[in-house]
């Protein structure tokens, strides 16, 4: 991959728990390290919601669109994508209107159609819905929530609480992934979040040397309430503290039904066959 394309996959890092046959019932419920975790984990839901958007709902769709600042000349700075998820079955769907691509997900494995996007298609599956549905994560099974102090976002002198989120290996196919939630102790809010990526097809493809990339920062600039929750409406990203992208949350349901129609839609689907921690050279050596 040419270095004029590294932007786009620093991006769009993205954190993920792996949809497979280890159910979330079957999982441990969350872990605390400490009374300060938990109470500031309470505090974010009590500001954006107690339960989390599949408690009550069958399906969760939005559409997501992100906009890439200095992008080289010759590739689409805009990504879109209209989204379906349904928690209890484990299963979605992204598609591309504008690369017509399409990406299907279910029990752990991936399958995409007219694959255009530079990104290795493995990373996708709950790329955006976990930034989505961040301020609820802490509610999923296998969930380990450790208490980090104090810290700042980028270009920011106000100093938030962070509490650092991580899934057990049963839980997540990136085990050494995190997400750090930057929380305003007066509010409750999520005002940002911390995230790496050790994605081994993602660190192939940038020609990372080591066992990761990042960190980088999504700030959420603004929300949104549908169905008595707060979701995010519109967030930034940053490395080194420059923004590097903006995206924007719209049209959210959790009452439009699974569309079946285009998540099987006519034509062959590949599957995505990739180690998600093994790399394919020895840079990380």
């Amino acid at each position: 991959m040419f270095k004029t394309t590294l932007l786009l996959f620093i991006i769009l890092t993205q954190f993920f728990i792996t949809a497979d046959a280890t159910m979330n019932g079957q999982l441990p419920p969350p872990q605390y390290d400490s009374k300060q975790a938990s109470m500031w984990v309470e505090k974010m839901l009590k500001a954006h919601g107690e339960n989390g958007p599949w408690h009550k709902s069958k399906t969760i769709g939005f559409n997501h669109s992100l906009y890439t600042l200095n992008f080289p000349a010759e590739l689409n700075p805009w990504w879109i994508s209209h989204e379906q998820y349904q928690h209890k079955d484990r299963r979605g769907y992204h598609y591309y209107p504008m690369e017509d691509s399409l990406l299907v997900f279910k029990n752990g494995k991936t399958f995409f159609q007219n694959w255009k996007l530079p990104n290795p298609p493995g990373m996708m599956p709950y790329f955006n819905y976990r930034f989505v549905v961040l301020p609820w994560l802490p509610l999923e099974n296998g969930a380990v929530l450790s208490y980090t102090g104090m810290g700042t976002l980028p270009n920011m002198d106000k100093k938030f609480q962070t509490v650092k989120l991580q899934f057990i290996a049963q839980a997540t196919q990136t085990p050494n992934d995190y997400l750090r939630l930057y929380i305003d102790q007066d509010s409750g809010l999520l005002k940002g979040v911390e995230y790496n990526s050790t994605y081994a097809p993602l660190l192939d493809a940038m020609q990372v040397q080591g066992d990761e990339f990042g960190p980088g920062f999504h700030v959420y600039d603004s929300y949104q309430q549908h169905k008595g929750l707060l979701f995010p409406q519109r967030y930034s990203t940053f490395f080194n503290n420059n923004k590097a992208g903006v995206h924007a949350i719209t049209n959210i349901s959790l009452t439009q039904p699974y569309n079946e129609k285009l998540a099987h839609r006519a034509g062959g689907f590949d599957p995505v066959t990739a180690h998600p921690t093994k790399r394919r050279n020895t840079l990380s050596e």
